[in-house]
């Protein structure tokens, strides 16, 4: 395996935290989750993490609060029409989901939209770029889109039922048993299988398996850390545990462990637990 700078790496995770960023999955004035959350998340140590939110608050995207930990910036950068920190190719690959999103989220698309996504592959201007990207985001909202979708905590008290409401569970004991059964499998196999690329982009992944003539994948990840390529990111210490061929047992996880944990607290509750319990 070749050595990572930590400073390519910290790089690297500036980036996919800039990127949620940018997607919206940390609002303005947001708290981003501990240092351990984002390590684990992420697969990287805690100094990486650590080092990625120094580029991000030099850059204005993330302020420190004493004793509070880490926040998206309230002012300075913006996800709305701020996608400078992007090549072009990821800049219109974001307005492409951009507008598929903002479709199935009811927006007012005006015809001819995609005709000026495709032009803008022959332009470098980067103003161009971000003209079109605020353009998107200050969209209305269609007046016969079905759906009220509210995000914020109060208009959502507004839109649940009155009175505490239970799901109807009707299905024989030996269906219940298997869909349970089916889901905990699933759940088990699904996290042995992205356990090795937790944190990765979707183009580490790409360049990963077609580097071990895997693409696309059929079968869980073989474990040839030399075949990374430089600069992008490497496995997480843990990873050769679920990788093909040295699997011996489900590896332990952390979306197993609160299955379990759940399934515990039930036990020794009942569907009546407080967080005192848990």
């Amino acid at each position: 395996m070749r050595p990572v700078r930590r400073e390519t790496l910290a790089v690297l995770v500036a980036e996919e935290i800039r990127r949620d960023i940018i997607h919206g999955a940390f609002k303005r004035g947001e708290k981003l989750p501990p240092e351990n959350e984002l390590a684990r998340i992420l697969g990287v140590g805690r100094p990486t993490v650590r080092e990625a939110l120094r580029i991000l608050e030099g850059e204005g995207w993330v302020q420190f609060r004493f004793g509070g930990g880490a926040y998206v910036a309230k002012d300075g950068k913006s996800p709305e029409g701020n996608l400078t920190h992007f090549r072009k190719e990821e800049m219109l690959e974001l307005l492409r989901y951009e507008i598929l999103e903002l479709e199935e989220e009811g927006k007012e698309i005006p015809p001819g939209v995609w005709e000026d996504l495709e032009r803008l592959q022959e332009t470098n201007a980067l103003e161009t770029i971000e003209r079109f990207y605020t353009f998107l985001t200050n969209l209305k909202q269609r007046k016969d889109y079905p759906y009220h979708e509210p995000s914020d905590w109060e208009g959502i008290q507004r839109e649940r039922p009155k009175e505490p409401t239970k799901a109807s569970l009707r299905v024989d004991p030996k269906t219940l048993r298997d869909r349970l059964e089916g889901a905990w499998l699933g759940r088990c196999i699904g996290c042995t299988l992205g356990k090795p690329v937790e944190g990765w982009s979707k183009e580490d992944i790409e360049a990963y398996l077609k580097a071990t003539d895997a693409y696309p994948l059929s079968d869980y990840f073989v474990y040839a850390p030399e075949k990374i390529e430089e600069g992008r990111h490497p496995f997480h210490p843990s990873a050769v545990e679920a990788t093909r061929g040295n699997i011996s047992c489900v590896p332990r996880d952390d979306d197993i462990d609160y299955t379990i944990l759940n399934l515990r607290v039930i036990e020794e509750n009942g569907f009546d637990f407080t967080p005192e319990d848990v």
